[in-house]
């Protein structure tokens, strides 16, 4: 008989929760219980803490993001990943010469001049997937997400608890550096192929967790083709059980407050909290 996945069993029982975006994940032995915060896309122009959310702070001893590409300390981490390190990474050997014009008609027409277009020749290919994301941005063009580092780092300065990030930027540069070549391609190719669906898709995306609809949102990761080439792939499996280490190792050494990406939960099984089930914890929604 095929196994039911702890995610399936709580989003069928669950969707009645006031909310589906905390969660507290009690460990065996009447421990005290950690939470996570599932984030993801939000056009707020600040995160708020709800009531919930700092009840469960004020129950922890510690703050944890899963990562943080906020941090002005990594800026420059990130532009030296920006530019290819060899031949292979290049755009011109990853797209068509029709590809690349594609996307400069794309820039140009987002209003990027052209001396800032021929620019992103010499980057890696997969700046291009990242780029084509923030010109379609549900919060508008080349909008940053706000993240809630902005809140969760204040609140633990403040009152005296202990930050950290599981995935150091070092370490989440070198997993997506181990993306192939042919993920970027199809990822690319799609977003320039369907260009006027996209920032409908992510519309709804960020409309879906706005709502705290995880079942929406599962239903989104599991049938369209943007997410299903996104998350499909061995890495992003692959990230899965790293992370559930990573939260594992934190809330035995004590009870912590942790904000992860809804997409480690959403997407295919084995979730984040099929991961952790299996260690033994137990999962079930703030109410």
């Amino acid at each position: 008989m095929k196994k039911i996945s702890l995610f399936t069993m709580l989003i069928g029982g669950l969707l009645a929760a006031q909310s589906q975006t905390l969660w507290k994940i009690a460990p065996k032995g009447g421990d005290k219980p950690s939470y996570i915060l599932l984030t993801g896309p939000a056009c707020t122009s600040s995160m708020n803490l709800t009531p919930e959310m700092r009840t469960a702070l004020a129950q922890v001893s510690a703050v944890a993001m899963d990562y943080n590409l906020y941090d002005n300390k990594d800026a420059a981490k990130w532009q030296a990943y920006s530019f290819p390190t060899v031949d292979s990474q290049r755009i011109n050997n990853n797209l068509s010469a029709g590809e690349i014009q594609t996307f400069n008609t794309i820039l140009k027409n987002n209003g990027l001049p052209d001396q800032m277009v021929q620019q992103f020749d010499g980057f890696r290919v997969e700046m291009v997937y990242y780029l084509l994301l923030m010109l379609n941005s549900p919060c508008g063009t080349l909008t940053q997400l706000p993240s809630y580092e902005t809140v969760l780092r204040p609140y633990a300065k403040k009152n005296n608890l202990d930050y950290l990030v599981l995935q150091p930027t070092d370490d989440y540069l070198a997993e997506d550096s181990r993306r192939s070549n042919g993920y970027w391609q199809q990822n690319i190719r799609y977003m320039l192929n369907n260009e006027d669906e996209i920032k409908g898709k992510l519309q709804t995306e960020e409309k879906l967790y706005e709502q705290s609809n995880l079942a929406g949102l599962k239903d989104l990761y599991t049938r369209d083709k943007l997410y299903q080439l996104r998350t499909g792939d061995a890495i992003t499996r692959q990230h899965i059980p790293y992370l559930a280490g990573k939260i594992a190792d934190q809330i035995k050494q004590r009870p912590t407050f942790i904000a992860v990406q809804y997409n480690n939960v959403v997407g295919d099984s084995p979730s984040l909290f099929d991961e952790l089930e299996a260690k033994g914890y137990t999962i079930t929604a703030v109410q």
